[in-house]
C-alpha cells in the first residue's frame, strides 16, 4: 500500500499539539510541586529580656509587656497591624487555629507596629474576626514603647518600614526559658509542633545555637 504524505501543514499541527500537551503537563507538574512543598522555617533559641513598658488592651486598659511575658503561663508572641494586606491576617488565622494545640494555660500576645492607627478599637474589630479574647491579647501604645519591644526581640521592620515586617513567632514554653524564635510563614501544625517541642525538650546549651532548619514533613506531608 502507497504512503500518503502528510500535509506541511497537518505536521505542524501535530507538533504544537504535542509542544501544547507537554507544556501543560510541565506546569501541572510544577504547580503540583509548589503546592505540596511545606514552608520553611528558621528556628532558632534567644535569650530576650522584655522591657518594662505599659501597652494598652482593646479594652482601653493598660498593662505590664514584661509582667505579662515573664509570668508563669507559656506565652506565644508575634507583632502585626490591622491595616496590613499581606501575612498579617493569614498569620492572626493560623494562630487561632494553632491556639487549639497550645493549652488552655498558655497565652497569645499580637503586638501592633502600627501603634498610631491601631488605636484599642480597631485592635477589637480586627480580633473580632478570629474570636480573639480571653487569653488572647492584642496590644498597643506609644510608638516609642512598641519600639523598645520590637528592638527587645530583633523583630524591627527593614528601615522601620512596617510594610517590610517579617513573619515571626516567639515562644516561650515556661518562665526562666528561651525563646524559640520562628522566621518565616507558618502553618498551624508547624507552630503546634513547635510550641510542643520548646515545652517537652530543654533548649541547646548555647543560646547562640545555630540556627536550625526544618519542614515538618510529618505534620503536613
Amino acid at each position: 500500500m502507497r504512503e500518503v504524505p502528510t500535509s506541511p501543514s497537518r505536521q505542524v499541527r501535530r507538533k504544537s499539539g504535542l509542544l501544547i500537551a507537554l507544556t501543560a503537563a510541565c506546569l501541572t507538574a510544577g504547580a503540583s510541586a509548589q503546592v505540596s512543598a511545606p514552608p520553611q522555617l528558621t528556628r532558632s533559641y534567644q535569650d530576650y529580656v522584655a522591657p518594662p513598658v505599659s501597652l494598652v488592651r482593646t479594652d482601653g486598659k493598660t498593662i505590664s509587656f514584661a509582667d505579662l511575658v515573664d509570668g508563669s503561663r507559656p506565652v506565644v508572641l508575634e507583632f502585626f497591624y490591622t491595616s496590613c494586606s499581606t501575612i498579617c491576617g493569614m498569620q492572626a488565622s493560623t494562630l487561632a487555629l494553632a491556639r487549639k494545640g497550645f493549652g488552655s494555660n498558655a497565652i497569645t500576645i499580637s503586638v501592633t507596629i502600627d501603634p498610631e492607627y491601631d488605636t484599642p478599637t480597631r485592635l477589637q474589630q480586627f480580633g473580632s474576626n478570629f474570636n480573639a479574647g480571653g487569653s488572647w491579647y492584642l496590644l498597643t501604645g506609644k510608638r516609642a514603647d512598641i519600639q523598645r519591644v520590637l528592638t527587645a526581640f530583633d523583630a524591627r521592620p527593614f528601615g522601620d518600614n512596617k510594610m517590610l515586617h517579617r513573619p515571626l513567632v516567639f515562644i516561650r514554653p515556661a518562665k526562666g526559658r528561651q525563646w524559640l524564635r520562628l522566621d518565616g510563614l507558618a502553618n498551624a501544625p508547624q507552630i503546634i509542633s513547635a510550641f510542643k517541642s520548646a515545652a517537652q525538650n530543654p533548649p541547646p546549651p548555647s543560646s547562640t545555637v545555630s540556627i536550625l532548619h526544618e519542614t515538618f514533613n510529618r505534620l503536613v506531608g
